[in-house]
């Protein structure tokens, strides 16, 4: 499998399977609304390619987890020793920093390329095997119920 770099958030909230990436992906105008207002936004400017791009929501450009990482030049926070440092502590979601801390050892512990695979089976369709993002409830394409 090739792990596309530019989705590997060194926080661990893959991007592949991200809510931004996932309404820009599928042009979801009702997803771009509902996460606009929580990233301080319009609509349309719900859209990014990854945390490592050069096309990222103004939230990722200025996040402090992903500055640190590139100063450091990690490849993700599972790499440094001071996590879960004061950037993670102070991210804005909680719900997210959870997921982020889950995730970071779940990195360490697989690997860049398990990690990556067992992260997108998690958030695939189970009826038609649509990437989803880590939030949805039912699939965008067939929209049965994620289980």
């Amino acid at each position: 499998m090739a792990v596309k770099k530019e989705y590997l958030s060194p926080c661990g909230m893959y991007c592949s399977v991200c809510a931004v990436r996932a309404a820009d992906r599928d042009d979801d105008q009702e997803l771009k609304g509902i996460l606009a207002p929580l990233f301080g936004v319009k609509p349309e400017q719900i859209t990014c390619e990854g945390c490592r791009s050069d096309k990222m929501l103004p939230f990722a450009q200025g996040c402090a987890i992903r500055t640190c990482a590139g100063e450091k030049q990690l490849e993700g926070c599972h790499q440094c020793g001071d996590l879960p440092c004061g950037h993670v502590r102070s991210f804005p979601f909680e719900i997210a920093r959870q997921q982020m801390l889950a995730a970071l050892s779940r990195w360490k512990e697989l690997g860049t390329e398990q990690w990556v695979i067992e992260t997108e089976k998690r958030f695939t369709c189970p009826h038609c095997g649509a990437l989803l993002h880590r939030y949805a409830k039912e699939c965008n394409h067939c929209k049965k119920p994620m289980v």
